[in-house]
């Protein structure tokens, strides 16, 4: 009796100690990962992608439609989602669109860390509080691989689709989580069979819905729903068919199918042709030219992922030296549902992956809204080898200590941070930028809007200027860069609010925009195909701009690339 209560004396005593090293430790990480934002945000590089995502927020706040009344190559809800932080872009302008999005990803971190938490304590067999210390730390550490990890943190800063995404997709795991909590009847709050049904079909629907909804967002996102049904179905009928598994299932169906029809169906309807445009032939028309130089561009990207979440590979070598089948309640139906979660963030995880490498040039960032599940399959195991140790509680608190350590390091340490600090090489020396490139934008535009009236067009590729001063472009031309099809005749292009190249001529000499702004991005993509734009049409187009615009300035170093900005302005007629 005295050696319990001598043992039962020293966990009390060492229980403040360790709530003190996490709060400790929890708000350290939350001032690091902010500031790790905001450095994102103000210093990151421009991408050409913000300007149409944001152009686009704009046209839906004005009460316009993807694929009804401009081009979309990815689904509608990306431009509907940020037509609601709009007013915060007219305010900052893609600053305001960074902010927005940061916020998304810095949301998406914290439910991931939830969600670990729940995975680790879900159907456990023990005591729950001697897992309590490991699922905390395991969010602690996921937070951590997430939010110090400077290529993560800033490509869920830019404007685009990873994101919203990455939430949804977490989201729809945390609704999964749920099911799975109530179909396999260890719910902390001890609800009848009928609630723990309704709780089953509720997560099954969120879950669904989320999927749907990413799928909506950016489309390679699309194969998560079928990824984690078909093993959760399959695992229904090796497993006994239990009545909560198929709840589950039934839910799914019915919020996908919801949430697909409500998000897809109107645009289906009434422009199938446009939808199959911006969705398929877009994506499609992309080739390579050699099988070696396809196997060369499909291992580049897996490298380039590595490379840049190695932290994260360290962890998942250290859990699958740890991975071990923890034991989980027998509720008397569809335990075996409780331990399924991990393997069905494998089978999504999987399945984002071999759709991307698919594509006939996979850029390692379209893998990023895809990762918080990988940090989700690889932690757990690590903190549970970890904790099997038999570690003192201040020795694991210097490994997860030294696990940051490492993330602050390879984050340090990465050519992003470089790139965003000098302004390319000159010979031996490493010149530092004046300016950031979003204050290099935002004077950009003050000088076009000194120029013009406020309801002026704005004749350019660079859609991120148009946005940050307030300007229309000319229609056809909100993808920016990727607008140009000149392979299309006038009736297509105009019937999937693209250009080609006698539009865009037409454009030009209409004289309609009273400003032509052309960086070295002005018609360097021949879409869909993405490759040069021949020489001859070039020179034709930019003929036209000489015969009926002058030069106005140039900028030396502007938006993505830093490449040179000419501005023209409109020739006063006789």
């Amino acid at each position: 009796m005295g050696k319990r209560h001598n043992a039962q004396s020293t966990v009390k005593k060492r229980t403040p100690g360790g709530r003190s090293w996490s709060i400790v430790a929890s708000g350290g990480l939350a001032l690091l990962v902010g500031l790790f934002y905001a450095v994102a945000v103000w210093l990151g590089d421009l991408n050409q992608d913000e300007g149409w995502y944001l152009y686009a927020a704009r046209l839906v706040h004005e009460g316009k439609h993807p694929f009804l009344d401009f081009a979309s190559p990815q689904g509608p809800l990306m431009a509907y989602a940020y037509s609601v932080a709009y007013p915060l872009v007219q305010l900052a302008g893609v600053l305001g669109g960074r902010i927005f999005t940061a916020l998304l990803g810095i949301l998406t971190l914290l439910l991931a860390a939830l969600l670990c938490r729940r995975m680790v304590l879900l159907g456990a067999v023990n005591d729950r509080r001697s897992l309590r210390a490991e699922a905390n730390t395991s969010a602690l550490l996921v937070a951590g691989l997430l939010g110090l990890n400077l290529y993560h943190v800033y490509f869920t800063s830019l404007v685009k689709t990873y994101g919203l995404a990455g939430l949804l997709t977490v989201l729809g795991f945390l609704g999964l989580e749920t099911a799975i909590r109530s179909a396999s009847g260890v719910s902390a709050s001890g609800e009848g069979v009928a609630w723990r049904r309704l709780g089953a079909f509720g997560g099954g629907l969120l879950a669904a819905a989320c999927f749907g909804m990413a799928a909506a967002t950016r489309l390679s996102a699309g194969i998560l729903l079928p990824a984690v049904w078909l093993p959760l179905a399959w695992s229904w009928l090796r497993n006994g068919r239990c009545r909560g598994g198929l709840t589950i299932l039934a839910g799914m169906l019915a919020g996908g199918t919801a949430a697909l029809a409500a998000l897809y169906g109107p645009f289906l309807v009434h422009a199938p042709d446009v939808v199959r445009f911006g969705l398929l032939d877009y994506h499609s028309a992309r080739q390579i030219s050699s099988p070696l130089l396809l196997l060369i561009y499909k291992g580049g990207f897996l490298l380039r992922v590595a490379g840049f979440y190695f932290p994260l590979l360290v962890v998942a070598a250290l859990g699958l030296a740890g991975w071990r089948r923890r034991d989980h309640a027998d509720s008397g139906h569809c335990n075996v549902l409780a331990r399924s979660l991990p393997r069905l963030c494998g089978w999504g995880l999987a399945g984002v992956t071999l759709v991307h490498l698919a594509a006939p040039f996979p850029y390692d960032d379209y893998q990023v809204f895809a990762m918080p599940l990988a940090v989700l399959l690889s932690v757990p195991p690590a903190v549970s080898l970890l904790f099997r140790q038999g570690w003192s509680p201040g020795r694991r608190a210097m490994a997860v200590a030294g696990a940051m350590a490492l993330m602050m390091a390879h984050s340090l340490s990465s050519p992003l941070l470089q790139g965003w600090m000098v302004s390319g090489r000159d010979r031996i020396w490493w010149p530092l930028k004046t300016a950031t490139p979003l204050q290099g934008l935002r004077s950009a535009a003050q000088q076009v809007t000194s120029t013009v009236a406020p309801d002026s067009l704005l004749l350019t590729q660079d859609t991120y200027l148009a946005v940050e001063a307030g300007l229309r472009v000319p229609d056809g031309m909100e993808l920016g860069p990727f607008c140009f099809f000149p392979d299309l005749d006038d009736a297509q292009a105009r019937r999937f609010h693209v250009l080609n190249a006698n539009l865009l001529r037409g454009h030009i000499k209409s004289g309609q925009s009273a400003v032509v702004a052309c960086s070295d991005w002005w018609l360097a993509i021949h879409a869909p195909r993405i490759v040069p734009v021949a020489e001859s049409t070039q020179a034709l187009l930019q003929q036209a701009i000489a015969e009926h615009y002058v030069p106005l300035f140039e900028i030396a170093k502007f938006g993505q690339g830093e490449t040179r900005l000419r501005l023209y302005r409109r020739r006063e007629t006789p």
